[in-house]
């Protein structure tokens, strides 16, 4: 299981970029900014600096559609295929995420996170858990030799790559009792193993009607531009719903349940199957 190996600049890089996203995000209805801004405000440390402007954004990845993030009842869960590099590689010189949420409001992020050119790290960062202090959401990142456990060989249009499938998923396990769970596939046994999971207290209505879990598989990125960055992105993104205390069939992450958001910062897109599969370079 994942342990707490606190980077105060990640988090508060992370935190910051959340808000640039929301600044610019097209929410569906009015006072949804301001609720998303007022959660950023709880998870964010006292001067840590926010009123200076920040670069970045999404370089590019998939938004849920409002109807979509809500269409669940007692579980969402999320499949996915992280496309990412042994190094991000050309000008990167910050912090580059490669993120995704499974539609819960209190739900998780599993990320591979990249700063400057150093190696990929996994970390996870808990909606559910107290939002002060700050090191209270995260968790990683997974030691490197367990990381490579987990790592798979695969192809993207053409390409060889490597590949990290996760589920990640968050369920009700009892009323008003919820559960967030990560998944990673171990590669010698093609077995599932848990590594993080927390059990909250929650009614199904604070699932939903907020600003996190908005997201699937995305890259985020903290520089104006980028130029030389290697290969990555998302393979086979799946969501599935919970009813009944059961889970219904896996469907892909298509363009009527999501929508693709790009924000200039430099990445060259190739599509493989909008919006399941994609990968992006710069």
């Amino acid at each position: 299981m994942l342990r707490r190996d606190f980077d105060p600049e990640l988090s508060r890089t992370f935190l910051r970029n959340k808000r640039k996203v929301a600044a610019t995000h097209l929410f569906p209805g009015p006072g949804d900014r301001t609720r998303a801004f007022v959660e950023l405000d709880r998870a964010t440390p006292p001067k840590a600096g926010f009123d200076m402007p920040a670069p970045g954004g999404v370089g590019y990845g998939v938004f849920y559609r409002p109807d979509f993030k809500e269409d669940f009842l007692q579980g969402t869960a999320l499949y996915w295929e992280i496309v990412f590099p042994a190094a991000a590689g050309g000008n990167v010189s910050g912090y580059l995420y490669l993120t995704a949420c499974n539609r819960a409001a209190r739900g998780v992020e599993a990320l591979i996170a990249y700063k400057g050119q150093s190696g990929p790290a996994f970390y996870v960062y808990d909606w559910a858990r107290p939002a002060q202090p700050e090191e209270m959401r995260w968790f990683g990142p997974l030691p490197s030799e367990q990381f490579a456990e987990y790592v798979h060989e695969s192809t993207a249009n053409g390409h060889p790559c490597a590949t990290l499938p996760m589920t990640n998923m968050t369920y009700e396990a009892a009323p008003d009792q919820w559960v967030n769970q990560v998944w990673l596939l171990r590669r010698s046994t093609n077995s599932w193993e848990s590594v993080y999971s927390f059990t909250y207290p929650a009614g199904r209505e604070h699932q939903h009607h907020a600003w996190p879990g908005s997201w699937g598989p995305i890259v985020e990125g903290f520089q104006s531009r980028y130029e030389g960055t290697a290969v990555m992105g998302s393979l086979n993104a799946l969501v599935r719903n919970g009813e009944n205390s059961a889970w219904r069939p896996w469907v892909p992450i298509s363009p009527d349940l999501s929508d693709i958001r790009e924000d200039d910062l430099g990445f060259i897109r190739t599509i493989l199957d909008p919006n399941s599969s994609w990968i992006v370079n710069s």
